[in-house]
């Protein structure tokens, strides 16, 4: 099968909405912790907040407070454990609160859970939500090298690459988070032409040649997991832009190599 459209499954970029709850280290204790005891001002980034937990043994309770925007939701809780693997449970519906809050509950084996990282509010009725998130437009190659090098000489003007990476991304989350966003949108990821052409590398992302393999210029497989993996561990989304009517070619359009672009079908011509 396509590896994007695995990729693109797994990375969940189809399921976004607004909710941010505060990362929260747990007691182990059997003790229920209260974190808020009523919901806090509704935001366009707050509409899941954390209202209790209680880890008894293997197991994780909370109560969320959950704002009713008048559709069926899909609430999730996220949580890292000592071993440093994530997981999640879903929450379900308890009651009704005053001012368009609602209470969910969350029960669940959560062996080793050690924190809370986050929450995500889905309509259950869309395949889409994106009308509230605050959304963080990337461009991979010139956002953060994974070396964390920001005095690296990289001159715009040669439209060539700068070296930001899916790990430079990672890296900088805090400083993303911090800014109040909770989606991130970055440039495209499949391989594309190696050629320098009149108008530079395609550090852009936008020169595709294979739709069947990413590009390795900004790291691999694992680490563009890896991201997905830590921004929902936060609450947060990934989108992936994607070029799906043309196809790059460095040289004449009359006389365009076909046989170099690795697709079921070509469906343009491009690159003049």
């Amino acid at each position: 099968m396509l590896l994007i459209n695995s990729l693109i499954a797994f990375l969940g970029v189809i399921s976004l909405s607004s909710a941010v709850v505060a990362r929260q280290t747990l007691r182990r204790d059997c003790t229920t912790v209260t974190v808020l005891s009523s919901p806090e001002t509704v935001t366009s980034s707050n509409h899941v907040q954390l209202a209790s937990y209680e880890i008894c043994g293997s197991t994780l309770s909370a109560s969320l407070y959950v704002y009713n925007d008048d559709y069926d939701k899909i609430v999730t809780l996220y949580y890292l454990t000592s071993s440093g693997t994530t997981g999640s449970v879903a929450g379900s519906y308890s009651s009704s609160l005053s001012n368009n809050w609602e209470l969910w509950t969350v029960s669940a084996t959560a062996a080793g859970a050690v924190e809370i990282t986050g929450a995500s509010y889905v309509d259950s009725d869309k395949s889409v939500t994106y009308t509230t998130p605050s959304i963080y437009q990337i461009v991979t190659d010139r956002f953060a090298r994974t070396d964390r090098n920001v005095t690296y000489p990289c001159d715009a003007t040669n439209r060539s690459y700068c070296g930001g990476s899916y790990q430079g991304i990672i890296n900088m989350l805090d400083y993303v988070q911090g800014m109040g966003f909770t989606a991130i949108w970055i440039s495209p990821i499949v391989e594309n032409i190696p050629d320098e052409t009149g108008w530079g590398y395609a550090y852009h992302g936008y020169w595709t040649k294979n739709i069947f393999a990413l590009n390795t210029n900004f790291s691999t497989a694992a680490d563009l997991i890896e991201l997905a993996t830590e921004l929902h561990n936060r609450g947060m989304y990934l989108m992936v832009d994607i070029v799906i009517n043309h196809f790059a070619f460095s040289g004449n359009h009359a006389n365009v190599e076909m046989q170099r672009h690795n697709s079921t079908r070509v469906l343009s011509r491009e690159s003049r």
